[in-house]
């Protein structure tokens, strides 16, 4: 199975992200499904069963702290200019950052590589070509996000299927954060 880690998003980030996401008017533009938005802390590609249960050993000895974060823009990857994601920032990201590289860590011994340019981000939409790149420009400097905050408390293990229609996520395990 395919899996990655990520913090699950609350629901009034979802809405603002929704609404950003309504404000893309272009096509070749594929947006990421409201019900699959996610912060990635660390994608682990296919795994098996056995891996899987190591994984989560390791991931149930991560220790962190409850933390805010903030949506703070909208751009792209690798440049604003010419993207092939869209996503949404975050203000205040160095308590997301320590828990990716703590994650990095504990997976270290079980094989994985550790993250050397991990941006925090949400992923709204993917661009599949631009036609009109000044047009396309003007939609993304149009899009404004809230500054609405949100307080996480646990990070999750999900699998990802590919289907026609695009991925879908699922839960499989979650872990809180220590007060």
């Amino acid at each position: 199975m395919r899996a990655f880690i990520a913090l699950p998003l609350p629901g009034h980030i979802t809405s603002e992200l929704s609404r950003v996401q309504n404000g893309f008017y272009l096509r070749n533009v594929k947006l990421s499904y409201v019900k699959d938005f996610h912060l990635t802390l660390k994608f682990l590609g296919d795994i098996d069963d056995r891996k899987r249960q190591e994984i989560d050993g390791a991931l149930r000895n991560v220790i962190f702290s409850p933390f805010r974060l903030t949506l703070s823009d909208v751009s792209g990857f690798p440049t604003k200019r010419k993207p092939r994601v869209i996503w949404a920032g975050l203000k205040e990201s160095t308590d997301v950052i320590a828990l990716q590289q703590r994650i990095d860590a504990g997976l270290a011994s079980l094989g994985f590589t550790k993250e050397n340019d991990y941006t925090p981000h949400i992923t709204l939409a993917r661009v599949k070509y631009i036609e009109n790149t000044k047009k396309f420009e003007e939609m993304l400097d149009h899009l404004t996000l809230q500054p609405e905050k949100m307080d996480m408390g646990s990070f999750c293990l999900f699998k990802s299927d590919l289907t026609p229609e695009g991925p879908s996520y699922t839960e499989l395990h979650r872990y809180l954060a220590h007060s």
